[in-house]
């Protein structure tokens, strides 16, 4: 993705290498609008994890997506997260709600309101944000309060894949006794955040029988969710649809209402 992160630029406002843990991994960047056009009542503060299989990227690469939601009106943290082979399930899980309590207490000197969070990801990095977002202990041992997360946006995520049919999710998530605890969708019910799913229609590496099932599952739980299938997408797709150099309209202005509607205001940029 670094490509995709210099073709396309940079927000206007950036902190980099915030630690919330000792691990080289542990650490994360703020991104911002710039100042002048925060409301008086704060930024939305959204924490978006990118993909990889749970054993592969940086947050370096992903400045591009920061820079998608920082143009919508958001204050955007991306953090780095432990990766297998070194750990396994739930460690990056730990990591990754230790990342927004962290983000909570920098990103209000960037403008950010830390009690609207919208929790964002892509493919894995869409687990995560799902696990935190429908799993709520996870945030709650980081000692996030309940009730700040308002929303939560997936980009081509795996939320409904038993059984374990890949060798990296046999890697990943085969030493856990119960597995049907590692399924986003194992954990939905009727108080969870509005959710917003969008996947490749022709994506075969996370197939959209994923977010299908979720939207299905949390609708069913009375939880507003919204999916789009977008045709002729793969798996990528939906990010570099989103951000960057390639976005074409069809992901951000979902995401941008989606999160004034959750989430507002916005910053006017």
């Amino acid at each position: 993705m670094a490509l995709y992160d210099a073709v396309s630029g940079e927000s206007a406002r950036i902190r980099r290498d915030l630690s919330f843990g000792d691990h080289p991994r542990q650490k994360l960047d703020l991104h911002a609008p710039p100042a002048a056009t925060i409301p008086a009542a704060g930024a939305p503060l959204v924490v978006f994890f990118y993909g990889g299989s749970w054993q592969s990227g940086s947050r370096g690469d992903y400045g591009f997506a920061a820079a998608a939601f920082t143009r919508l009106g958001a204050v955007a943290a991306v953090p780095d997260y432990r990766l297998w082979p070194e750990v396994a399930f739930p460690a990056f899980l730990e990591d990754a709600a230790a990342a927004v309590a962290e983000a909570r207490r920098a990103a209000p000197a960037l403008g950010a309101d830390p009690d609207r969070v919208v929790l964002a990801g892509h493919s894995a990095g869409a687990y995560i944000a799902a696990m935190l977002a429908l799993e709520r202990h996870w945030l709650a041992a980081a000692g996030v309060p309940e009730g700040i997360v308002l929303g939560f946006v997936g980009l081509s995520g795996p939320y409904d894949f038993l059984p374990f049919r890949s060798r990296t999710t046999r890697n990943v998530f085969g030493g856990v006794p119960d597995p049907a605890e590692t399924q986003p969708i194992a954990h939905v019910d009727p108080n969870d955040p509005p959710a917003l799913l969008i996947h490749g229609a022709a994506d075969g590496t996370v197939v959209p029988a994923n977010s299908r099932s979720l939207a299905q599952a949390l609708q069913a739980a009375g939880v507003a969710a919204e999916l789009h299938l977008l045709e002729g997408k793969g798996h990528a797709g939906t990010l570099l649809s989103f951000a960057g150099a390639f976005a074409d309209g069809s992901v951000s202005p979902r995401v941008g209402l989606f999160l004034a509607r959750v989430a507002g205001p916005l910053a006017d940029v």
